[in-house]
């Protein structure tokens, strides 16, 4: 069994893997796929040994990638993750890049069931990251995360590749990382528990608020009047006649507090 670091691109990271002492030559994952023009930009593949894997250890925030153990050799895995690199969404009809590499990006889309798991791991027998969601991030829970593919070792390449397709789960996970990181980004999430921001953009969504714009617009109205009763509906043709309507409900309800107190 060998480990492996697919290490996510920074502009020092050849240098900071020289000074690890390591010999192993690093592979750049963009070469020889349709991403070969931004080569530069690049993660990177290398066999792991004892000097780096403890420098990930001991700073995994300066490391951000994945542990990769498998029982294949560089040339096949290094042709495995090569072939989930590109995939297709929204039933197939588009495609685009997964940044499966990214601790922030693994820690949705590997643990979201799916039927296809077997064929995303490949060769690859376990897989690891240090990092989280962007809630995890927000509540400073990030942790050493893993997960195992007992089917690794009976694994074999496809006669015939053909392009991974995201199914409705993985792209579910892949929309909730994006709305994740528009809440972690609001400032007023850090004003507050982030469950409580997560449950106001949830709303505001439901609301029909689609628009970014929109979106942060109902988050200061919510954080304003934090803890006041929103209406269910709010009646309006368009997103500023509802915003409007809600703002002066909220502006109402807090009068009526001041005139109970």
């Amino acid at each position: 069994m060998m480990t492996f670091v697919l290490l996510d691109h920074s502009h020092d990271l050849f240098h900071r893997l020289g000074a690890t002492g390591g010999e192993a030559v690093p592979r750049m994952l963009f070469q020889q796929t349709e991403l070969a023009l931004y080569a530069d930009q690049s993660p990177v593949l290398v066999a792991a040994g004892q000097p780096l894997l403890s420098a990930i250890q001991n700073a995994p925030e300066c490391w951000p990638g994945l542990l990769i153990q498998s029982v294949a050799d560089e040339r096949v895995l290094l042709d495995h993750l090569r072939g989930i690199l590109l995939v297709r969404f929204d039933g197939g009809q588009r495609k685009g890049v997964l940044r499966y590499w990214s601790p922030r990006t693994a820690s949705y889309f590997f643990p979201a069931e799916s039927k296809q798991r077997l064929r995303w791991f490949g060769p690859i027998h376990k897989i690891s990251w240090h990092g989280g969601t962007w809630r995890e991030k927000a509540e400073s829970i990030e942790t050493w995360k893993s997960l195992e593919n007992p089917l690794a070792e009976h694994w074999l390449p496809p006669a015939e590749r053909s392009p991974m397709c995201l199914d409705e789960g993985q792209e579910a996970v892949l929309l909730r990382q994006q709305q994740e990181h528009f809440v972690y980004q609001w400032p007023g999430s850090s004003r507050m528990p982030f469950g409580e921001a997560w449950q106001y953009f949830c709303d505001g969504a439901s609301s029909g608020f689609d628009d970014s714009e929109q979106l942060l617009r109902y988050l200061e109205l919510r954080e304003a009047f934090r803890g006041q009763r929103v209406p269910a509906n709010l009646p309006g043709e368009s997103a500023d006649q509802r915003l409007a309507y809600l703002e002066e409900s909220l502006q109402r309800g807090c009068m009526n507090k001041d005139e109970q107190a």
